[in-house]
């Protein structure tokens, strides 16, 4: 009786179907092939890292990345958040320096803000999703170096300034804007596990996104302004 009760265990085992991975998104292809981070599994329900209860998330939950704890298996990842705090420790170093040729306080609160949060992902890992996405707005950066040069050149009525003027404006759309609102629908769709983080954590995810998205609506208020002039100077 007992190894008919196994064999009927181990084909009822059998039966159960395989859950279904959900299609990715771009966001996932990104972080999976660009930084090597694995890309969270559903069928694996996870418990919050900051609760003493060991009860899995509701499955619910668990169809996008969860803001807690979703890829502490990857090198790569927490190399990402390695460099990026030192290049945010570099930049604002220099920005003190050189204060306030190189930027003004605004670059100071955002530089600050930047490196307490990322190091707080990485130290905790806590918020990571929130902060791989914080981190690609900065691939506006070298376009906005580039105009520096450009200007420090005497190239500003150049081609080459209007074409990199139109280049950070698009950039600086879609991933300092159109992201920034996934990041606060994505909050809003997870509100359930953000609230769950320790504290302070919980604190960063708010403070921080907000504090930036209202930087970076000012700073693309300036860019539009300053690609019309450019385009009106050209004609």
């Amino acid at each position: 009786m007992q190894a008919r009760g196994k064999r009927e265990d181990k084909n009822k085992s059998h039966s159960k179907k395989t859950p279904t991975t959900p299609t990715a998104t771009p966001i996932d292809l990104f972080l999976v092939s660009g930084l090597g981070i694995p890309r969270y599994n559903p069928s694996i329900q996870r418990a919050p890292i900051c609760c003493s209860s060991s009860s899995p998330l509701p499955p619910k939950t668990s169809l996008e990345p969860a803001p807690l704890r979703d890829f502490p298996e990857s090198g790569y990842g927490i190399k990402v958040l390695q460099v990026s705090v030192g290049y945010f420790l570099a930049d604002l170093a220099m920005i003190v320096w050189s204060y306030p040729s190189l930027g003004g306080m605004e670059y100071v609160l955002h530089h600050t803000l930047s490196v307490i949060a990322v190091a707080y992902t990485m130290l905790s890992g806590e918020g990571q999703f929130y902060t791989y996405l914080v981190l690609i707005s900065e691939i506006t950066t070298p376009g906005i170096n580039l105009r520096w040069f450009l200007d420090t050149a005497g190239m500003k009525r150049s081609k080459a300034y209007l074409v990199n003027g139109a280049m950070v404006f698009l950039a600086w759309l879609v991933a300092r804007i159109l992201l920034f609102i996934y990041l606060f629908y994505h909050i809003f769709l997870h509100y359930d596990q953000v609230r769950q983080m320790h504290s302070f954590g919980c604190l960063l995810i708010f403070v921080v996104p907000s504090a930036l998205a209202i930087m970076n609506i000012i700073w693309f208020g300036k860019i539009l302004k300053g690609l019309r002039k450019a385009l009106s100077k050209g004609k």
